[in-house]
């Protein structure tokens, strides 16, 4: 598995508080935030991915999918691909300057 998107799991994982890493990189879920930390949380990584390491959207939007591929909780799953499908706009909107609580907001999940 990707060093990155290891990395990315552990940072969302831990954020959210939903999931521990085990011995053979799968996550368990411990609890459940809402879609609305999820977003912001996403729209960080997003955010960052983007002005750091001056990733394309499309190579940011292969981690994020992946990252949403490890969580063993379908409807987080579920949300989190969501809220990815909507990486264009995010993009657009973390460039227009807008915060990751305005920019989650604005696509309905706050």
């Amino acid at each position: 598995m990707n060093r990155l998107l290891v990395y990315y799991i552990s940072v969302l994982s831990s954020i959210l508080g939903i999931a521990n890493q085990t011995s053979n990189n799968t996550l368990q879920i411990s609890n459940v935030s809402g879609a609305c930390d999820l977003c912001k949380d996403i729209v960080y990584i997003v955010r960052d991915e983007l002005k750091v390491s001056n990733d394309s959207i499309n190579e940011v939007e292969a981690i994020m999918r992946e990252v949403c591929n490890h969580t063993h909780l379908q409807v987080k799953k579920r949300e989190c691909n969501s809220i990815i499908d909507d990486i264009n706009e995010i993009k657009n909107l973390i460039i227009g300057g807008l915060e990751p609580r305005q920019i989650c907001y604005k696509i309905g999940f706050c």
